[in-house]
């Protein structure tokens, strides 16, 4: 994919990033201000349509191009621009044909570092409302009714958001394992999905200005954290694939299989086993293959049916010396907004995505630290349970199969996403799938298979900007990998790239 394209005036500045349409990294000085803006056409399922760019013009201080979606009817025209005042973005679009839509304009991406600095919505009749961006992971919208947003940043600076041509509203993304608050129209509560008649024209625009002191350095961070207990995803036959990990060193699976109970007994690997809510009660009892051995419930936020499943689940499978969990099929979203209430679960766990709304290089990389607060969130709901992230899939629902998740990027994002979830103090975590484990030429393989064979126990992630070094210590070797989160190549490493290093 080509480089983004940095476009400065005075002390401020953004990227355009060719390969997505996306305007990212607003900035005034050092402070980041918006990871990213964007126009999104999605479907009636929610997904969302490609599109082709055309038209790309550019000056010293702004750029614009047209875009036309692939699989919609929708086209439109994109500028985005610095000024005297500060940045300005407008997209202005028309309906080629009629066709239907569960969102089709603008998004705002702010970075969830703002979690928890002070905020005044203005909303459309002038009114004002003055909370915080929530520090725990909201399970719904925080903000509604907007027009404006006022805050004071992590460094003083007082930003203001302007936004116009519809209603916006703002929602938590860390609910999809996304890093940000993302501010969209129209809101979810109009309705949906409707309808854009031929011809019809839409104009969005976004207007920010901040104050403040452009030279403020960002501190570096030091984050540390316990490693979380590492199972891998069965996907393929379970007599093949178990005592293949085992040779490894990688001593726990998850599966949805009951045959894998079986090998997993005769190789030694306990099982983290997922059951879907519906045939929990019914399903045929096993003894478990190891003592610390999980069923996994699988439910979309606690009810009275997940609570009656667990109760029954409890009497048959504990007694054949399961542990027990609930967890969810595609995100922590169903699970902070159906919170369970004393469940007398053993773990509580959600599966999760870096490509629920975006799938770019990029934006995977950013996704992975979402865990540090998610991790933070479940613990205030969790009692007594202990924390489980995962399954957690590089792949999107959407487009099951992805090469990057074998390659570097997957590798990269295994080794982030292990990282935030020990700095959310997650107890176990299922990442990476056992194919992968096994592929001697898979560099994801390589990550996972170096993890398993370390018996590393604590996480030390160093991020400064530009540069992160992830370590894992306490076990038979500690290992350090220097990571570059850049778009762009640096010290020796390709953009979204690593470098792993022992330390003895």
């Amino acid at each position: 994919m080509p480089d983004p394209i940095l476009f400065r005036r005075g002390d401020w500045s953004f990227e355009f990033d060719p390969g997505t349409g996306f305007i990212r990294r607003l900035r005034f000085g050092r402070e980041q201000l918006l990871l990213a803006l964007y126009c999104a056409v999605r479907g009636t399922d929610w997904s969302t349509f490609p599109f082709r760019a055309r038209d790309y013009k550019a000056s010293g201080e702004g750029c614009s191009w047209v875009s036309e979606s692939v699989g919609a009817p929708f086209r439109w025209t994109t500028k985005a621009a610095l000024t005297d005042a500060g940045f300005e973005y407008e997209v202005e679009g028309e309906a080629l044909e009629e066709f239907q839509t569960c969102r089709t304009g603008v998004c705002v991406l702010h970075p969830m570092e703002v979690a928890g600095c002070p905020a005044t919505a203005v909303h459309t009749d002038g009114t004002t409302e003055d909370k915080p961006f929530p520090t725990h992971v909201s399970p719904h919208q925080p903000f509604v009714d907007l027009r404006e947003i006022h805050y004071r940043g992590r460094h003083g600076h007082r930003v203001e958001v302007a936004f116009d041509g519809e209603v916006f509203e703002m929602e938590d993304q860390r609910n999809w394992s996304d890093a940000s608050f993302k501010t969209y129209c129209r809101p979810l509560g109009s309705g949906r999905p409707y309808t854009l008649a031929k011809g019809q024209r839409l104009r969005h625009a976004v207007k920010v200005r901040c104050a403040g002191d452009p030279a403020m350095e960002r501190m570096p961070l030091g984050l540390f954290g316990k490693l979380p207990r590492l199972s891998v995803l069965l996907d393929g036959l379970p007599d093949q694939q178990i005592p293949a990990i085992a040779a490894l060193g990688q001593k726990r699976a998850a599966t949805s299989d009951p045959k894998a109970v079986a090998a997993a007994k005769r190789s030694g690997v306990s099982l983290d086993l997922l059951v879907p809510l519906a045939g929990a009660s019914a399903a045929p009892v096993i003894e478990a293959p190891t003592t610390d051995s999980i069923l996994w419930v699988v439910s979309d936020g606690w009810s009275p049916a997940a609570e009656q499943a667990l109760a029954a689940v409890r009497k048959t499978w504990g007694a054949a010396g399961w542990q027990l969990g609930l967890t969810t099929s595609q995100n922590f979203t169903e699970l902070n907004r159906a919170r369970p209430v004393d469940s007398k679960a053993d773990w509580i766990g959600f599966a999760a995505s870096p490509q629920i709304h975006a799938f770019d290089d990029w934006s995977i990389v950013e996704n992975a630290a979402t865990f540090a607060p998610i991790g933070e969130t479940a613990r205030m709901f969790a009692g007594g349970a202990r924390l489980c992230a995962g399954p957690i899939r590089f792949e999107s629902p959407y487009r099951p199969q992805d090469p990057r998740a074998a390659a570097s990027l997957g590798g990269l994002y295994t080794l982030l996403a292990l990282a935030a979830t020990a700095v959310g103090r997650f107890d176990a975590v299922i990442l990476g799938k056992a194919s992968l484990l096994t592929d001697a030429a898979s560099q994801a393989g390589e990550v996972l298979r170096t993890v398993a064979a370390s018996g590393a126990t604590q996480v030390e992630w160093r991020r400064a900007e530009g540069s992160e070094t992830i370590a894992l210590k306490g076990g038979r070797a500690s290992l350090l990998w220097r990571v570059n989160p850049e778009p762009r190549s640096q010290q020796g490493i390709g953009k979204f790239g690593y470098r792993m290093e022992a330390l003895r």
